[in-house]
């Protein structure tokens, strides 16, 4: 089991927020439990915080899948 903790800026407007927080939020619970990917997103003021664990591979391809989200070496 291994863990990614990563840090990203929200980019939409405010407008766009709830629309796009609950896009991110069916995705995961769609996506994550067919990945074995478990985790728990922080949001506050335009910043995110994630915390997401599962077997390596699978986190690299998800990591891979968020828009703007650097490669990250774990």
């Amino acid at each position: 089991m291994h863990l990614i903790m990563y840090t990203s800026e929200y980019q939409g407007t405010l407008r766009e927020m709830p629309e796009d927080l609950n896009n991110i939020l069916n995705t995961a619970r769609t996506r994550n439990p067919e990945n074995g990917i478990t985790g728990i997103l922080f949001y506050d003021q335009g910043k995110f915080i994630q915390i997401i664990e599962g077997e390596k591979q699978n986190l690299h391809d998800l990591i891979e899948q968020i828009p703007a989200t650097p490669i990250l070496r774990y």
